[in-house]
C-alpha cells in the first residue's frame, strides 16, 4: 500500500495522520513540495492530483521551524495552514489512538537496542 501512496496511484485514499500538535507532521510532512509523504515516487507530468506544492507555504515553513517565540511561529503556522486549506490540498479526517496493554507479567528489558522502543524479540512473560 505505501508503494501505490507514494506513486499516488489512488483516485482517493482514507488514511490516518494529521492534527499533531507540533507542526512537523501536518504541515513539514505534508505540505512542503518536497516532502516525504507528497508523492515523491509519483509521475508529476501524467498526475498532479494529490500534490501540494506552493513556494509561499515553503517559505513560511522554513521560516516557522527556526522560528524560536511561540507567538511567531504559531502565526506563521496558522499562515500556512490558511493558504493549504484555503487550496484543499488534502483534508485530515482522524488521528489514529495507539491503544497499549500493559500487565505485570510482561517482562521485558530495562534498556532497549533502539532507545524508547522495546525489543519484542527479548520480551518474556512470568507466572505471576
Amino acid at each position: 500500500m505505501i508503494e501505490d501512496f507514494n506513486k499516488m496511484d489512488f483516485d482517493m485514499r482514507l488514511g490516518g495522520s494529521g492534527g499533531d500538535y507540533d507542526p512537523d507532521d501536518g504541515l513539514v510532512d505534508w505540505m512542503v513540495s518536497n516532502s516525504k509523504f507528497n508523492g515523491p515516487t509519483r509521475d508529476k507530468d501524467a498526475q498532479a492530483f494529490g500534490f501540494f506544492s506552493e513556494s509561499e507555504v515553503d517559505s513560511i515553513i522554513a521560516q516557522e521551524s527556526v522560528t524560536a517565540d511561540p507567538d511567531a511561529r504559531k502565526a506563521l503556522v496558522r499562515e500556512a495552514n490558511l493558504i493549504s486549506s484555503d487550496k484543499v490540498a488534502c483534508a485530515f479526517l482522524y488521528h489514529p489512538v495507539d491503544v497499549q496493554v500493559y500487565n505485570k507479567s510482561v517482562n521485558y528489558p530495562a534498556e532497549s537496542r533502539i532507545p524508547g522502543l522495546h525489543d519484542f524479540d527479548l520480551v518474556t512473560l512470568s507466572d505471576s
